[in-house]
């Protein structure tokens, strides 16, 4: 645990300081650099250490052979509160990462950042003057505070954000975001939003001026246009290294033209038992011989509605020791190839946990991912 702790803050550090720019400074440097406190900063947040003063004592406790300086809470407070520009940026840097950045997928969303309880305190409170109170739909409670607007990844990862008064709109708050981080938004993606962003000024902005399509639930006072949204930032990820048979014969499936690589051609789930035997018996016979160690891989899966019982031809591709089926291209069908067995076992486990944890039920629609 104590070395991948070590990596994981070396990681950091290069990665903040090869692509974050460092304040000037006039005078003397800082004894904790910009880097390094921007590396304790992201870490804090990794580790899921929500309260600073805990997190201060943790670093002193296990990180201290890191840093040739470690400040205390206070010292510590005070420079992450001046640091906000390199804190966008760095978020900026870190989203840039994520496998989903280059997607045509955007999310917007605002939640409620209530700063205080009592009347005194909002009097007190050091947001006084910027803060305001506001209604929780979602908890369906008023509260004093701030508003926290985000622009993400399909994964969450944070792409823009702001603070707003709860007493703005929620539109007039995320025309502004996305006009002043135009350059974060690419033309031809798309922005899956809730309700409370339903506006035809709002969609004329982002139509006319970004080059963007606004997708959201239609209300109940409109005609029908997307109906109820589909869970489609769903994903399952297998791992290149853990299983680099399985991974090599589902990007090359995908590279055919088989769906599930991208949110706007998904795999749908499939919990009829029936459609699943048929994909499992048209892609993998069981008649068919199979080498020692092997065992036949179909994509896409049998427990999707996509897999060879929905139509299409059969196809394989060089090294998957079947010599009598075609390589072939094209969006419907299905691809085999023998892997080990060891890699169709770890492809059921993470399958069955995957719909497990996301309770994807029949019909929901998910991609499929391969990362390191």
């Amino acid at each position: 645990m104590t070395t991948n702790l070590d990596a994981l803050l070396a990681a950091l550090y290069v990665f903040i300081d090869d692509h974050v720019t460092p304040c000037r400074r006039i005078g003397r440097p800082p004894k904790l650099t910009d880097a390094e406190l921007l590396c304790l900063a992201v870490a804090q947040v990794l580790l899921g250490f929500s309260s600073a003063r805990h997190w201060i004592r943790f670093v002193h406790a296990r990180l201290g052979h890191l840093f040739r300086y470690l400040p205390q809470q206070s010292a510590y407070n005070k420079r992450l509160n001046a640091a906000g520009p390199l804190i966008s940026q760095v978020i900026e840097a870190l989203a840039r990462q994520v496998p989903t950045w280059h997607d045509d997928l955007r999310l917007v969303d605002s939640t409620p950042l209530p700063c205080a309880a009592s009347r005194e305190t909002t009097k007190r409170s050091e947001p006084a003057g910027h803060a305001g109170y506001g209604f929780c739909r979602s908890h369906s409670r008023f509260f004093w505070g701030l508003r926290l607007y985000l622009l993400t990844t399909a994964e969450g990862m944070p792409v823009s954000w702001c603070l707003a008064n709860p007493k703005l709109g929620e539109r007039e708050v995320m025309t502004a975001l996305l006009e002043r981080d135009h350059h974060l938004v690419r033309t031809g993606q798309v922005i899956l939003a809730d309700k409370g962003f339903a506006g035809r000024e709002f969609e004329a902005f982002l139509t006319e001026r970004l080059g963007v399509h606004l997708v959201r639930p239609d209300r109940k006072d409109e005609p029908v246009r997307h109906g109820r949204l589909a869970r489609v930032r769903q994903w399952i990820d297998y791992s290149k290294s853990r299983a680099p048979q399985l991974a090599s014969h589902i990007t090359r499936a995908q590279r055919s033209g088989l769906p599930g690589a991208t949110f706007k051609s998904p795999l749908t789930r499939t919990t009829n038992a029936a459609t699943m035997k048929r994909n499992r018996d048209l892609a993998c016979p069981r008649d068919e011989s199979r080498p020692q160690g092997k065992s036949c891989d179909e994509y896409p899966v049998a427990t999707s509605k996509e897999g060879l019982s929905a139509g299409g031809q059969r196809r394989t591709f060089p090294g998957c020791s079947i010599p009598t089926v075609p390589s072939r291209t094209g969006a419907k069908g299905a691809s085999a190839c023998m892997i080990s067995v060891s890699d169709q076992n770890y492809q059921g486990g993470m399958n069955s946990s995957f719909y497990k944890a996301e309770r994807m039920l029949d019909g929901d629609p998910y991609r499929v991912l391969i990362g390191d």
